[in-house]
């Protein structure tokens, strides 16, 4: 059974604990839904550093990439919204990108 790729975005920076949980959820809710999620905040946070701007612009450009890849991108709000979702927001707004909303709680 193929699954549509979805790019998740959530908050990812300040309360690491709480948003990785969060992310957690909103992966296993996609999955739930019969989707392919992909969250790169959730991926190259392991290998770049978040709050070394420079490391953090690059894993957002990579994580761009794979967007582009995807069916659409769903922004998870409960939250709230951080500068990296709405710079995501804005991205696929740019490019004429399919995204959508969504809340878990």
């Amino acid at each position: 059974m193929s699954r549509p790729l979805i790019y998740l975005e959530s908050p990812y920076a300040g309360d690491l604990v709480t948003n990785r949980t969060y992310l957690k959820e909103c992966i296993l809710d996609s999955i739930d839904r019969g989707e392919n999620p992909y969250a790169s905040h959730g991926f190259f946070t392991q290998y770049l550093d978040d709050t070394i701007h420079s490391q953090r612009m690059l894993g957002m450009s990579l994580g761009d990439q794979w967007r582009l890849l995807c069916e659409k991108t769903i922004f998870y709000e409960d939250l709230g919204w951080s500068r990296g979702m709405q710079s995501g927001r804005d991205f696929c707004i740019k490019l004429g990108l399919h995204y959508d909303y969504r809340r878990i709680r």
